[in-house]
């Protein structure tokens, strides 16, 4: 089964295609994006929220993906919207999928605050946080809270990691209001 989503993701990659993605087992929902990279056991997708924009990235486990719909429902609208709107999903050279330490780590390197979700262990809450001390078993999340104020430091277990978004609009606007609070060097002291 695995074997079958690869292929079909690598295919909806090369043709851009706009997919849909369910993971039954983890969510109730679905998640419409381009598909931005794809590796052994990860999806990375360029994801186009509600309102018909990109907002961000999500990178999911295949092993969770219970259906993938190519091209994703009513996808003439959704690709028309986001020409008129002027919309694009750049290209994701910068971004390794190869496994999720290197996921987080050139996630990382571009965007300051990374979600992290560990949904078979918790799966009503994330964490938001600006990543650290990455090694393929653990990482170190420096919290951000709703509020937009630095929490603790919380280890993660990689192994544990469901799914990691970044880049979007909540991520983005956390980071602009605890960057008005906070000065440089206490944004990244002990990181």
């Amino acid at each position: 089964m695995l074997r079958g989503i690869f292929d079909r993701l690598q295919e909806a990659r090369q043709g851009r295609v706009l997919v849909r993605v369910e993971r039954r087992k983890l969510e109730q929902g679905w998640m419409d994006g381009r598909v931005a990279a794809v590796g052994p056991h990860l999806l990375a997708l360029h994801l186009v929220d509600d309102s018909i924009v990109y907002n961000g990235f999500t990178v999911l486990r295949l092993k969770d993906i219970t259906a993938l719909h190519m091209p994703t429902p009513y996808a003439g609208f959704m690709e028309r919207a986001l020409k008129l709107r002027k919309q694009r999903a750049p290209r994701c050279t910068w971004l390794d999928v190869a496994s999720v330490e290197s996921v987080v780590q050139s996630a990382a390197r571009k965007f300051p605050l990374v979600t992290i979700y560990q949904e078979t262990i918790d799966p009503d809450s994330c964490l938001i946080g600006v990543p650290s001390d990455i090694d393929a078993r653990m990482m170190r999340l420096r919290l951000v809270d709703p509020n937009a104020m630095f929490g603790p430091d919380e280890a993660v277990a990689l192994r544990n990691v469901t799914r990691v978004d970044f880049g979007g609009g909540y991520e983005d606007a956390l980071w602009q209001v605890l960057s008005e609070r906070e000065p440089a060097d206490r944004r990244t002291a002990d990181t």
